[in-house]
């Protein structure tokens, strides 16, 4: 599956960047019913691609997703993309399958791999700093597996799980080209058992990194086209 999100990751920026390998061709003849505020904001626009982790903690131990994500920012005021996220490390948890026939505790290991499309209002900007409350929606492969005498992991089950989050971010632009962000919120899952919801649902601490790939093709190629950066 991450192979799958890595190919439509590069599409997605492939197609974004035809937009400005012919002279800013994304708006180069607006309609005649565009409004111009909508051609500025469009022009405006930013095209990021960034690493986007998670860290919560679940059954006394850390949970890690690593992760990146894909997204446009329009009029300074929103922005939207899709994101891919998997687990660092399996989250490794005590639990009785059956009392019957598998008596006592069993140790299993849950896994998550997902893909999130997200919606991330802005509502305070300045020179460099922006404040903002994304949400996320997703789904992915959830999966159990158990280790063998020698340590290796055995994948025994796996299905599809739904996920949502919301949280309030900060993000700092550090250069013309790169920004830094965190943030805090809480992650739900859904259609899961109540052991994995006990070990996903969680609050989470965020980090991210974006580089403005706009921002770095006019310098590349376009350097007159580059506004003051203050």
């Amino acid at each position: 599956m991450t192979r799958r999100f890595l190919i439509i990751g590069l599409l997605l920026c492939i197609t974004s960047f035809t937009g400005w390998a012919g002279d800013d061709l994304l708006i180069k003849k607006p309609s005649e019913s565009a409004s111009k505020g909508l051609e500025d904001g469009l022009k405006k626009g930013k095209l990021y691609i960034g690493g986007d982790g998670r860290t919560s903690f679940a059954f006394n131990q850390t949970v890690k997703f690593g992760g990146f994500r894909i997204g446009w920012e329009a009029f300074d005021r929103h922005r939207f993309g899709i994101s891919f996220h998997e687990l660092k490390e399996p989250i490794e948890i005590s639990v009785e399958l059956d009392p019957f026939t598998q008596p006592g505790l069993k140790r299993i290991y849950f896994d998550y791999e997902y893909f999130c499309l997200f919606y991330e209002p802005i509502f305070y900007t300045s020179n460099r700093l922006q404040l903002s409350a994304p949400v996320h929606w997703g789904r992915g492969t959830l999966s159990r597996s158990y280790k063998d005498a020698l340590g290796r992991l055995h994948e025994y089950d796996s299905g599809v799980s739904k996920m949502a989050e919301i949280s309030f971010a900060a993000e700092y632009r550090l250069l013309r080209w790169l920004s830094l962000g965190t943030g805090v919120g809480y992650r739900f899952q859904r259609r899961s058992t109540a052991v994995e919801r006990k070990a996903l649902n969680a609050p989470m601490v965020a980090l991210h990194f974006h580089f403005l790939m706009k921002e770095l093709w006019n310098m590349a190629f376009h350097k007159e086209k580059l506004e003051p950066w203050k």
